[in-house]
């Protein structure tokens, strides 16, 4: 439980968002179905969805109960399975936190017949996740294209401080989306709506009779309807970012006879941080100067001491990601003993042994890309899940974060790039700015090849990688074990035909901001012989096959998360038995956001010799939704151009024509 000094009395409701209330009942009767979505065989609105969710409701209640702190949220749904794809939303999963519970489930499947089928108990099945998370699966009975699944439950938790958000759009449409909120007198919270663009949440207030207290309180109901699917789509940091949800954090609880005190404002939020155990991290144990006196040993540069810092913690802790948040359970000494850590306790621990060394560092908060923007505006902590370290030397401020074994010093994982960071000091409240400026990877191919008389083709290839580029492939290099494995899925795509004939196999994946390799390899049946003629696509590991841009319209950035300059170069040589006749025009693009050219040209002092380039460069790391529709034609240009084929013919073929 959080306790501060100061209180204040705020119910921060957001009423000022108050209008005109779409009338409905806020609460659904259980197997009451519209006869109207038994008959349902598409959704108007949206042809191509494979299942809408008629109603969505969830009843929150929070209460002092047998002088205990509790609450409750009662969940009941129902969904149209519109087409075959849709079934899989038949598959159900709950996840929730291991100490909670889930009460009073109960599930059905109501057949465009209208007969229900109802889930039983013995097909309900418990598992365990790592996180300290449980989960509840079934599969809906006799599910069909047409059915209805039903499913309601109640879960249970002891911990006021959050309450489960509410998400009010899913990648299915949803044609009603209802939040109620009871408390009994006295809870103080914060409701934050958020991502709520297009102003769809209405916000309602009513009177009712609570049995608990006997007497009249007021509830808090949000509606949403007719509410579009946010789909995945390419290049998109969270869908968390863009769908319309409800935030909810304690402020206090206050009675005639008794006070609690939660966290209210920022400076609250910190204060409760440093009073806790990020406070005795800012403090290192005579263990963790000792170890920073070894290290010193090594250098006298500052600089270099900052580094060897950094790499002691990036390389001797091994990962522990059962609990991925902004919070701690270990001590320093617990690190000490276990070298074990996760990505909050390993960079707490760093600031620690920077402290050490006499560096004025402190612990930043951020929420990963993964986990979704922050308000800067509300005190909400669980929308971080990270801490990384800020220190400032020689004028410059330097971001740490060695939770990622394969991140140089100097750089940041790609997730924990962000655009800002609680700093959590005493004092005024600040934020830092991550700056952007550095966040690229260039990755450059340079190949020789040679095609023979039977469209096989020969060659060796050097990779050279910088910045993120490199990161990314020592992270694919661990993750297949060995170099030809990695070649194979990232250079040969699967392809059955590409071998690897010789390679560096004493590669092994580092922190380094370099990558470098080279290889031989042979593609059968590369080119396609027809009569007397050879064609083939002359890119070979940077084309694209097809448009990842798809949708129509988008309603959000496409992130590609960082600059990046993805260059290639191939000198082709051909059999002395065929000419060149024919290749693709050149492709040029230059706008604001990528330059893109991919360029043949003869060899002048060779006829049977091509030389492919091919470069795409990123110059912004975020596209704006406006831009989207040009985005997909340059992308659709890109398509085409990789796709075009040079063309080669016999010489004989030619003579005997003649």
């Amino acid at each position: 439980m959080m306790h501060t000094t100061n209180f204040k009395v705020t119910l921060f409701f957001i009423l000022t968002l108050f209008i005109s209330f779409v009338q409905g009942s806020e609460t659904k009767k259980w197997g009451k179905v519209d006869p109207q979505y038994l008959k349902m065989t598409v959704y108007p609105q949206d042809t191509s969805a494979a299942a809408v969710k008629i109603f969505d409701v969830g009843e929150y209640d929070v209460r002092l109960k047998n002088r205990r702190f509790q609450w409750t949220l009662t969940h009941h749904y129902q969904i149209k399975i519109l087409k075959e794809s849709g079934k899989k939303y038949a598959d159900v999963a709950i996840e929730y936190w291991h100490e909670d519970k889930i009460l009073k489930l109960k599930a059905q499947t109501i057949l465009p017949n209208g007969k229900k089928i109802k889930l039983k108990k013995k097909q309900i099945f418990d598992e365990s996740l790592k996180k300290k998370y449980k989960i509840k699966k079934f599969a809906m009975p006799a599910v069909e294209v047409g059915s209805i699944i039903e499913v309601e439950y109640k879960l249970l938790s002891k911990y006021v401080t959050f309450l489960e958000p509410w998400i009010f759009q899913d990648e299915i449409p949803t044609i009603e989306s209802v939040v109620v909120l009871t408390m009994s007198p006295g809870f103080i919270y914060h409701v934050k709506p958020g991502n709520d663009f297009k102003n769809r949440i209405q916000i309602h207030t009513e009177e009712y009779f609570d049995v608990y207290e006997d007497k009249d309180l007021k509830k808090y109901i949000y509606r949403a309807v007719n509410l579009p699917a946010v789909k995945k789509e390419p290049y998109i940091s969270t869908l968390k970012n863009y769908k319309a949800r409800l935030d909810f954090q304690i402020i206090g609880y206050k009675t005639v006879f008794n006070q609690v005190k939660f966290i209210e404002d920022l400076p609250t939020l910190i204060k409760e941080l440093l009073d806790g155990k990020y406070g005795s991290f800012l403090k290192p144990q005579k263990q963790v100067k000792s170890l920073v006196e070894s290290l010193k040993n090594t250098t006298t540069n500052n600089r270099d001491l900052i580094r060897n810092i950094y790499t002691y913690v990036r390389d001797q802790l091994e990962d522990e990601d059962e609990y991925t948040s902004y919070y701690t359970f270990k001590k320093q000494k617990d690190i000490l003993k276990t070298k074990k850590a996760s990505p909050s306790e390993r960079n707490l621990f760093l600031i620690s042994m920077l402290k050490a060394a006499g560096f004025d560092a402190k612990p930043v908060l951020i929420s990963t890309r993964e986990h979704g923007r922050i308000d800067p505006q509300i005190p909400f902590l669980d929308q971080y899940n990270r801490t990384i370290a800020m220190l400032k030397y020689n004028q410059e401020v330097l971001l740490l974060d060695a939770s990622d074994r394969f991140v140089p010093f100097g750089l940041l994982p790609p997730e924990s790039y962000v655009d800002t960071g609680l700093i959590v000091e005493k004092g005024d409240v600040n934020f830092v700015k991550i700056p952007r400026n550095a966040l690229k990877g260039q990755e450059i191919l340079n190949s020789q090849v040679e095609v023979d008389i039977h469209g096989t083709l020969h060659g060796k290839t050097q990779v050279t990688a910088t910045g993120y580029a490199s990161l990314a492939l020592n992270r694919k290099l661990d993750k297949y074990g060995n170099i030809e494995e990695f070649l194979h899925n990232v250079f040969g795509e699967d392809n059955s035909n590409f071998e690897i004939t010789d390679s560096d196999s004493l590669l092994k994946p580092a922190a380094k901001d370099s990558f470098k390799t080279n290889f031989k390899f042979t593609v059968n049946e590369f080119a396609e012989m027809v009569e007397d003629e050879i064609y083939f696509k002359p890119g070979l590991f940077h084309s694209m096959d097809k448009n990842l841009f798809v949708s129509e319209t988008r309603e959000f950035p496409v992130e590609f998360g960082y600059r990046f300059n993805l260059q290639e170069y191939i000198t082709y040589t051909f059999p002395r038995e065929f000419e060149i006749v024919e290749i693709p025009q050149n492709v040029m693009i230059r706008n604001k956001y990528f330059v893109f050219y991919r360029v043949l040209t003869r060899d002048r002092s060779n006829p049977n010799k091509l030389i492919y380039s091919r470069k795409f460069m990123l110059l912004k790391h975020t596209v704006s939704p406006s831009y989207y529709s040009n985005l997909k034609k340059f992308f659709a240009v890109i398509v085409d151009a990789d796709q075009a084929q040079v063309v080669l013919r016999s010489k004989q073929g030619i003579s005997s024509n003649n």
